[in-house]
């Protein structure tokens, strides 16, 4: 249990840790270039500025628009190509960055310079308590080789890698973000693969006719309400019969767990859009739910759950 307990102390404390240093980071003057969340290869964005601009300080119950105070260049194609999985070759503006990405979310996601440095698996390994792997896993045993997948949102980890790799050759794996720098991400780590397809795109629009399982991994804990009912009915539209909407995600621990009160904190400072899960079926932001069959698994103590819906034939 010594080592259980030493780890357990180590992540309790660089999450603490973090919530500190987010918080002053509000204060910085400048992001430079790179990324978070998940996406790779500089491909197809300028990179002469691929993402360099100023983060004007937010104050109380100041809006940020994401074009003008962060400025990140999007590129203006909505489709990148990546192996020889076949799709439309019709494209669409990127789409402008959600407020309350860039107001939350810069440090870990927008900040390009982030992405190198948290998609690593100690960082995975810590935030979620050395449960990665067993979620994971969890993910990729809904999946069928040869099959055709969408995961809105680019994650960091291992997670696209393992997934691929389930789907193989045969399969298509669509994975979409509203980010230019998390589809270069994306692209760098598994672009090359045959079975993949990356594009720019909005979680709320997202995808591209049926689909055998759509994967939507740790992405409801970090929206705002009304974007996961937006998000969760796209979704949900894109599923065929005999399909699976999957979510995995944050949900209540027990009473006792002894990371509720860190969790807590972590959901107070630095995932504002979290905590409703704590009292919210995730199947409850589908309107046709009663259209799927649910089930649903917890893992560590119930911090986390798998949601899987399979549509009625």
């Amino acid at each position: 249990m010594a080592p259980i307990r030493g780890f357990a102390a180590f992540s309790a404390v660089f999450q603490l840790s973090m919530v500190r240093a987010i918080r002053a980071s509000n204060a910085m003057a400048a992001v430079g270039p790179a990324r978070a969340s998940g996406a790779g290869g500089m491909a197809n964005a300028d990179r002469s500025a691929p993402c360099a601009a100023a983060v004007t300080p937010i104050r109380k119950g100041q809006a940020m628009n994401a074009s003008v105070d962060i400025r990140i260049k999007q590129d203006g194609m909505g489709a990148v190509s990546a192996g020889t999985a076949t799709w439309s070759d019709a494209v669409a503006p990127a789409p402008k960055l959600p407020d309350y990405l860039v107001d939350v979310y810069t440090w870990a996601y927008v900040a390009p310079r982030m992405v190198e440095l948290l998609d690593r698996e100690i960082v995975v390994a810590t935030i979620l308590w050395c449960q990665q792997n067993k979620l994971m896993r969890a993910a990729r045993d809904e999946l069928e080789p040869g099959s055709r997948v969408l995961q809105p949102a680019a994650v960091y980890g291992k997670l696209v890698s393992h997934l691929a790799a389930k789907i193989g050759s045969e399969g298509e794996y669509h994975v979409t973000d509203i980010q230019q720098v998390q589809i270069d991400h994306v692209n760098r780590k598994i672009g090359t693969l045959p079975q993949v397809r990356t594009e720019i795109s909005d979680a709320r629009t997202t995808g591209d006719g049926l689909y055998d399982t759509v994967c939507c991994y740790f992405l409801m804990h970090e929206v705002p309400e009304d974007y996961k009912r937006d998000i969760a009915n796209n979704l949900a539209r894109h599923v065929k019969p005999g399909g699976k909407l999957m979510f995995v995600d944050y949900h209540e621990p027990a009473f006792l767990h002894p990371m509720r009160p860190i969790i807590w904190l972590v959901f107070k400072w630095l995932e504002p859009f979290a905590k409703v899960l704590w009292r919210r079926e995730l199947k409850d932001y589908v309107d046709d739910a009663s259209e799927f069959e649910w089930r649903k698994e917890t893992f560590f103590g119930g911090l986390y759950q798998k949601v899987v819906g399979v549509r009625r034939g």
